[in-house]
């Protein structure tokens, strides 16, 4: 289980319209106050869950689910998305090292190349924007 303060990321059961199991399944709990219980909200998946967690070290059986538990955990520990987290790298790593121009364009472009592969793309493009107009800033002597 992943938590913070007032939420926390659970394996939960969810079953059918008829009432049958449907396989297990994450889903955020919140603390509520008012009910001095966890309260738990839909699957990550979209469906119906039931109330309550299931015992700790339960395996997830839903696909959908385990392909969102990143960005959950992510997103309930206050972390940057992981494409996220890439872009802002990159452009930590070109203003960290100092790169004479044509060194942070190469740079870049192996950058860009990689993401290219791996399929985070866009927020790499985003990240090198940012780069490339200083660069274009810095041979020019002025701001774009």
């Amino acid at each position: 289980m992943t938590a913070t303060a007032q939420r926390r990321l659970a394996v939960v059961a969810c079953c059918t319209v008829t009432g049958e199991p449907d396989g297990t399944h994450l889903a955020v709990e919140e603390w509520s106050p008012r009910w001095q219980e966890w309260l738990t909200g839909m699957a990550l998946c979209g469906q119906s869950a039931d109330q309550g967690a299931l015992p700790t070290g339960t395996a997830v059986t839903c696909a959908s689910c385990e392909g969102h538990r990143d960005h959950y955990e992510r997103a309930l520990a206050g972390r940057l998305a992981a494409d996220s987290e890439r872009a802002a790298g990159i452009v930590r790593a070109v203003s960290i090292g100092r790169r004479a121009p044509a060194g942070r364009l190469i740079y870049l472009a192996n950058r860009l190349e990689a993401a290219l592969e791996d399929g985070t793309l866009l927020p790499s493009v985003l990240a090198a924007i940012a780069v490339l107009r200083d660069t274009a800033s810095e041979l020019e002597g002025r701001q774009l």
